[in-house]
């Protein structure tokens, strides 16, 4: 399976997830080929794949294919979300051919 068509399939499952939970959960745009990842891609904030409300909690997620490969950086951005009150910043791991994710919470 192609590796962007494998990941836009994980967005997808943990949008579902989030909305089971009753979060109202908000998937970014599918990219488009032309655009550059300097431009921070489609991402919000150019870090997050969805971002999921529910009350007066907020939870960014970045969603990730059977590696973490968010490096130092990525985090040290993403940590100025932790700051908001009521938001979480986590990231979804979703392996082959096993059915839950491992989340991460920064």
């Amino acid at each position: 399976m192609n590796t962007r068509a494998k990941g836009r399939r994980n967005e997808l499952k943990c949008k579902k997830a989030l909305e089971a939970e009753g979060y109202r959960a908000i998937i970014a745009p599918t990219p488009q080929r032309w655009q550059k990842a300097k431009d921070g891609g489609t991402d919000f904030f150019g870090l997050f794949d969805l971002i999921a409300i529910k009350s007066q909690r907020i939870r960014f997620v970045q969603v990730k294919t059977n590696v973490d490969d968010t490096g130092k950086a990525w985090k040290n951005d993403a940590r100025a979300f932790c700051e908001l009150s009521g938001s979480t910043v986590e990231i979804w791991i979703y392996t082959d051919r096993i059915k839950d994710p491992h989340i991460k919470v920064l």
